[in-house]
């Protein structure tokens, strides 16, 4: 079964509402991440690039998971900015394996 989502969007509005809407978004002090999950490919890939850049530009760390049905190429661009470079690209071959991906320590959110 092929799923699509629209990745670039949703990106976009947790960077413009949902975060954007945080007490603590503007405190420098303040980690901010978002973590994708996606199991397709996105309907709107085209918009990716722009609006991951716009995530990093205000500060937010990316990182992409891709689980079953994923394009490494998506991932890569929306944790990274660039196709071919694989920090912060995890992925799982089905939903119920995800709690087996190797996953980043807690501790780089507090560094």
């Amino acid at each position: 079964m092929d799923t699509h989502s629209f990745t670039a969007h949703a990106i976009h509005k947790a960077i413009c509402i949902d975060l954007a809407f945080s007490d603590r978004f503007t405190d420098l002090c303040t980690k901010k991440v978002i973590i994708v999950v996606i199991d397709g490919r996105s309907l709107d890939h085209s918009m990716l690039l722009t609006n991951a850049n716009a995530a990093r530009a205000l500060g937010v760390t990316m990182y992409a998971v891709g689980v079953s049905n994923y394009w490494r190429q998506e991932l890569q661009v929306i944790a990274n900015g660039e196709v071919g470079k694989n920090d912060r690209v995890f992925t799982a071959p089905n939903f119920d394996q995800l709690h087996r991906v190797d996953h980043p320590s807690p501790d780089i959110f507090y560094r």
